[in-house]
């Protein structure tokens, strides 16, 4: 029986922080109409690091958002794509690039069951509207098998399904 398992990489999203200046690079900074703020596009938030023991049957929990640019009724298909990347060097990097990520697999799940009132209606300079869902993706692993499963305020909207690259 498996207790543990040594990660051979770090695994992580991709995501676009608020910029920290000295922190992220300039040429990746964009300035966010809704938010009113500047963020960096790109950053890697590695929830697992190379050489870190897994134990069997941990849940990873990778919190995230992500927006709409409408939002149907509740229960009409609302689908969206997270990409799980790993890298091999030693010391995981600040910022995704090809040289040093990969992409093992896209994460597909559908927000339709997630209550509306769940959603935050952003609105920016020019009247159009965004919806951002603050969730949490949930990777349950067991010796031979990865489940992923969406949770939104702590509550379980479903599960969803990985494509895996390699």
């Amino acid at each position: 029986m498996v207790i543990a398992r040594r990660c051979r990489y770090s695994y992580g999203v991709r995501i676009n922080p608020q910029s920290i200046q000295g922190t992220h690079p300039a040429h990746s900074k964009y300035y966010d109409d809704y938010d009113k703020s500047w963020r960096t596009k790109g950053v890697m938030n590695w929830y697992i690091r190379k050489g870190e023991a897994v134990a069997a049957e941990r849940e990873i929990i990778v919190d995230g958002r992500t927006d709409f640019d409408h939002l149907p009724q509740l229960n009409v298909p609302l689908d969206f794509d997270m990409e799980l990347l790993a890298s091999s060097l030693e010391e995981a990097p600040l910022m995704c690039h090809k040289a040093s990520t990969l992409r093992v697999c896209t994460v597909s799940a559908d927000a339709a069951a997630v209550p509306r009132h769940l959603f935050i209606q952003q609105t920016n300079s020019t009247g159009q509207k965004r919806w951002n869902l603050i969730i949490a993706l949930v990777m349950k692993i067991d010796s031979a098998n990865i489940e992923f499963e969406i949770r939104v305020a702590g509550e379980t909207y479903g599960v969803a399904h990985a494509s895996f690259d390699h």
